[in-house]
């Protein structure tokens, strides 16, 4: 899957490149239950809390939540996108 690139330029002139979903979210205060459970009953994780964003990648003690965490939390502001629904592969998504 190929993702949009953004050119974000630092103040020392140097020029990073961030994948859209790498980009800080747009609200902070976001919540997780449903991926929650979701790990809970799929994986049997035990416990959830924020060294599991970290390892996700969704959240970064530097800046917070990103954008991919928007997608994947209880509630956000992507017009079009009404559910994210998990499945081994596009089939099983879709069942």
């Amino acid at each position: 899957m190929k993702t949009t690139k953004l050119t974000k330029h630092k103040e020392n002139s140097d020029i990073n490149d961030f994948d859209f979903e790498e980009l800080p979210a747009g609200k902070q205060e976001l919540a997780f239950e449903h991926l929650k459970q979701k790990l809970s009953n799929e994986i049997h994780l035990d416990t959830f809390n924020i060294d599991t964003l970290k390892a996700l990648g969704l959240y970064t003690s530097e800046q917070g939540f990103n954008k991919a965490a928007e997608l994947f939390a209880d509630t956000n502001s992507f017009c079009g996108i009404d559910i994210i629904r998990f499945g081994a592969n596009i089939v099983a998504a879709s069942l």
